[in-house]
């Protein structure tokens, strides 16, 4: 498997924690989502969420 590779069985679940770097004090105002692709090429996007300061 290439690096970075995820493997999740058919009835798993995974739960992904991901940094959203460089964001300007606009992008909290924003919602984003999070599109990852298996090996056969099926798209998986994340509910939509918005980003929050960390401190």
């Amino acid at each position: 498997m290439p690096s970075f590779t995820l493997s999740i069985g058919p009835s798993d679940k995974a739960e992904l924690l991901a940094s959203l770097y460089d964001l300007t004090p606009e992008d909290h105002a924003k919602s984003f989502k999070i599109q990852i692709t298996d090996v056969a090429d099926h798209p998986f996007v994340s509910s939509s969420f918005t980003a929050c300061k960390s401190t």
